[in-house]
């Protein structure tokens, strides 16, 4: 009788487990000879656990009033998107949504998997973070990371990356989630 209880239990928690460990698992992701890391867009956050995906209304809440707001041409597609501007900061929305992120000041904090970056952080402390992506940053001075999403409990790569650019010693200056050209 009480072995019958445990078996309920035994499938919730090997359940769980596998749910926590697709959220937090990371791929990679092959282009023209190189090697990217692919982790799940859900799991980065910024400032008081804003994400990637927020609405324009989120991103009031936890920023404020921005020092402007204006109405931009989407190159990729037919739409305009909506640009909020802090202080060197561009969130870029379209259907409600960051679309694009251009950070080139530290008044964003990204943390993913227990870590933490922002413009001004020295690129070391993502070697163990991206390990691949870091190792194909040598000649470009930016570190590119694919931000996939899980489907059927798998990771998948997408067409938007976390570019990680830095300058001559070794500094983040610029932090932007883009679309693939």
């Amino acid at each position: 009788m009480c072995s019958t209880k445990l078996i309920p239990a035994f499938i919730l928690l090997i359940s769980f487990t596998t749910v926590a460990q697709a959220q937090t698992q990371r791929n990679t992701f092959d282009w023209n000879g190189n090697s990217y890391d692919v982790i799940n867009l859900e799991d980065v956050t910024m400032n008081q656990g804003l994400v990637l995906t927020a609405t324009e209304q989120q991103v009031l809440n936890v920023m404020g009033p921005p020092d402007s707001v204006d109405d931009v041409p989407n190159d990729l597609t037919v739409y305009n998107m909506t640009l909020l501007l802090y202080e060197n900061s561009y969130f870029y929305f379209q259907e409600n949504k960051i679309h694009q992120l251009d950070i080139n000041s530290d008044n964003l904090v990204f943390h993913y998997n227990g870590h933490s970056f922002k413009v001004g952080d020295n690129i070391a402390s993502l070697e163990t973070l991206f390990p691949n992506s870091f190792n194909t940053h040598e000649d470009v001075n930016t570190i590119v990371v694919n931000l996939g999403f899980i489907d059927g409990g798998e990771l998948n790569s997408s067409t938007i990356d976390l570019v990680i650019q830095y300058d001559s010693n070794n500094k983040i200056n610029r932090i932007r989630k883009a679309p693939l050209p």
